[in-house]
Formats: structure tokens, C-alpha cells, sequence
């Protein structure tokens, strides 16, 4: 693994040629295959099995992944992250951001050209978990700008 980039506001971006509704198509990409994964994760044994999955098929795929991370303490965790992730073997950049996840994952997905977006369906805490639609996979699957892979991490 190669970090790059490190956490601030996204750093450069490639809007490739997107097909409707499946993965990118334009470029030196085959079709089909998807060249900008964007997972989400905040620091959970939960979040980091769908970080793995999002890793396997960046690797499979060839892609480039970004991890982000949202709120307090983001930092520390995509530093764990890059870390965790040292032996392998898939192009990684990191973006630490402040605020509500679902936002910022959507909000990214949207300005940097991702053709897949992968949450783990668990990772939310307190009374919140309680409410389905409330989940950060149910407030991102109406409005995403890409695939979603929810991932079963439970």
C-alpha cells in the first residue's frame, strides 16, 4: 500500500466518464470495473470489515481508495487505518472531515468522481441504532451518486 495524500479537503479529483448506474467506463478502465472506491469507516471493528472489503475489490479492480473519515477524533482513526492496512497492496488516500457522516460521504462521493461508495451496515451508536432509516447506509442509498455496497459487518 502506497498512502497518499493524507487527510485534509480531498486534494486532486478525476471526474472519469461514468456510464448510468454501474461503474466507470471511460479512461483506460475496462468496462465494468470500477476505478474510485470511497468507504467510510469511524474507527469500529465493524467499520474496519467493510474497509477490508472495500480493499478487496479496489485490489480486484485496480482502483484507487479513498477512506474517510468524519468527526472527532477522524484523524487518529484513518492513521489506524493506513497502519492496519501497511501490507497491502492497493493505492489509499485518506480525507478527515468534520460533521455528519452520511453527509460527508455523500458530499465526497458527489465532488470526486467515485463509482463506488462502501459502508459497513452497522457503525452507529446510542439510541440512534434503534432507528433503521436513520442508519448512515439508509440516509446514503436515496441519494447516492454512485453504487453502494453495503457491507454486512454483523
Amino acid at each position: 500500500m502506497s498512502p497518499t495524500g493524507g487527510t485534509g479537503s480531498g486534494g486532486d479529483r478525476s471526474d472519469g466518464d461514468r456510464s448510468e448506474g454501474g461503474p466507470t467506463t471511460g479512461g483506460e478502465s475496462a468496462p465494468g470495473r470500477y476505478r474510485r472506491i470511497l468507504v467510510g469507516t469511524d474507527g469500529s471493528a465493524t467499520a474496519a470489515r467493510a474497509v477490508d472489503r472495500a480493499v478487496g475489490v479496489a485490489a480486484v479492480h485496480g482502483a484507487q481508495l479513498t477512506i474517510l473519515s468524519a468527526g472527532r477524533g477522524a484523524d487518529l482513526v484513518l492513521d489506524r487505518e493506513v497502519a492496519r492496512l501497511a501490507d497491502h497492496r492497493v493505492a489509499v488516500t485518506t480525507l478527515a472531515t468534520r460533521g455528519d457522516a452520511a453527509r460527508a460521504l455523500r458530499e465526497e462521493a458527489v465532488h470526486g468522481g467515485y463509482d463506488l461508495l462502501v459502508v459497513g451496515n452497522k457503525g452507529l451508536h446510542g439510541l440512534q441504532r434503534l432507528n433503521p432509516l436513520g442508519s448512515v447506509p439508509g440516509r446514503i442509498s436515496h441519494q447516492a451518486p454512485c453504487s453502494l455496497l453495503v457491507v454486512k459487518t454483523t
